[in-house]
């Protein structure tokens, strides 16, 4: 059965509605860097998210103590908060609405290859809407 690539919306969808916690979400607020070192990187893979009090501690997975981070800093934290690992936080972690996200991927989901061809039509992200 065939099925469209690309659907359209008939209801208006609140652009200012909080984002889902999802890990690509996490990855676009953090704009690919680590938390913690900095550090940016071109693939998905190589972050992942760290939990600011830790889920053994009684931390939840909500938007305000996740941080993206790499491998080699989220080992180094471990079940400790960043306070107790000596390890600053290079932002304060937010609930981002659905506009911010939006934002951010486009500015970064093309460097990662996240957004299939078939929807760049639909997008007009390369228009001026200035003229």
């Amino acid at each position: 059965m065939k099925i469209p690539s690309v659907i359209a919306c008939k209801d208006f969808i609140d652009p200012d509605r909080p984002a889902p916690l999802t890990r690509l979400n996490v990855l676009l607020v953090a704009c690919y860097r680590c938390g913690y070192c900095n550090k940016g990187f071109d693939r998905p893979e190589d972050l992942t998210f760290d939990h600011l009090v830790p889920q053994a501690r009684g931390g939840v997975t909500a938007w305000r103590n996740i941080i993206a981070a790499c491998h080699a800093c989220n080992q180094r934290k471990g079940s400790r908060t960043p306070d107790e690992a000596r390890m600053a936080t290079q932002w304060t972690p937010w609930h981002p609405t659905m506009q911010e996200v939006n934002a951010l991927a486009q500015k970064y989901a093309r460097r990662v290859g996240e957004i299939h061809a078939t929807w760049l039509d639909f997008l007009y992200w390369d228009s001026d809407v200035s003229t």
